[in-house]
């Protein structure tokens, strides 16, 4: 009996070993730094919020008609994975002018977000560009369509731990199999 038993902890150890080990694997690029924007009901949101658990962030625009649809679809098919119902999703306007808190609430309730662990921010250009190519590390400029369509994936600790090209099934493949070793 204390053969099975000892053999037990043994496997149950070697499990949290692998686990752990698997977690650590990912690499580690920045730590985002304090930043405020407003979520789609005009509250703050800030770096608090993306703390205790992982977090997939993406930019976009309500109006684009260029590589945010299929992102967004990328993003929503993440959103609504059960596996993945710990994991807050946030997505970032680059159209700071016209998507304004009301106009992202209205656009969650069009493509029937509403309900998922998902966020709409805007602010100011500047914050919103100052974020995505400083505390992100991601391509963006004045104008809407100078966005990123990566993917970027931070842990519980606000650390990036990846970039995911939502253009490349293999790519969101990968960003699944990621955030699940964050959970």
């Amino acid at each position: 009996m204390k053969k099975w038993l000892w053999l037990s902890v043994g496997v149950a150890l070697g499990i949290y070993w692998y686990a752990k080990q698997k977690k650590e694997a990912l690499p580690v690029f920045q730590t985002v730094q304090s930043f405020s924007l407003l979520d789609e009901e005009n509250q703050p949101f800030t770096e608090k919020q993306i703390a205790n658990r992982p977090c997939i962030v993406n930019f976009m625009f309500t109006q684009c008609q260029g590589t945010c649809p299929l992102l967004m679809e990328r993003v929503a098919a993440l959103a609504r994975n059960p596996a993945l119902a710990k994991v807050l999703f946030v997505s970032i306007t680059m159209d700071t002018t016209n998507d304004r808190p009301e106009v992202l609430r209205a656009y969650m309730k069009e493509k029937q977000f509403e309900g998922l662990s998902w966020k709409f921010l805007t602010g100011e250009q500047s914050a919103v560009t100052t974020f995505a190519t400083q505390a992100l590390k991601v391509a963006a400029g004045e104008k809407p369509e100078m966005h990123s369509t990566r993917l970027i994936l931070l842990d519980a600790k606000g650390q990036v731990r990846g970039y995911y090209e939502s253009q490349e099934a293999a790519a969101m493949e990968k960003l699944q199999q990621d955030v699940l070793t964050l959970l």
